[in-house]
């Protein structure tokens, strides 16, 4: 909190600033302040920064980072169940198999990336 030149009469300041990012960035080590005003008395409550929590990468949300992760184990765990109940005669599901392991091997890419 700074505080400018105090007007002559009323010895107020003509100008406060505030500001109320403290550690902006992790460089500046400043502190955060609240300005409380009532009516001829000014309180300034100054306040210390916090260490930021973790930040996933490319900032992104816990959802949108997770999802490939959650949709290989989905996909490994359905083709799991199709290989346990396909029976070696049944092209059909031989076929729904092998595309559901190509999906596994998509998603299991997706994870790899992020």
């Amino acid at each position: 909190c700074k505080m400018y030149k105090k007007h002559e009469k009323t010895l107020f300041p003509t100008l406060v600033t505030i500001f109320s990012a403290p550690n902006y960035c992790e460089v500046y080590k400043n502190r955060g302040a609240i300005l409380r005003y009532d009516g001829s008395v000014m309180h300034v409550f100054q306040y210390k920064w916090v260490k930021h929590p973790y930040v996933l990468p490319n900032f992104l949300d816990a959802f949108r980072w997770s999802i490939p992760f959650v949709l290989e184990k989905v996909t490994d765990m359905l083709l799991a169940v199709l290989k346990y109940c396909s029976d070696e005669n049944d092209s059909r599901l031989s076929k729904r198999t092998q595309i559901i392991e190509k999906i596994v091997h998509y998603y299991a890419s997706l994870s790899d990336e992020a």
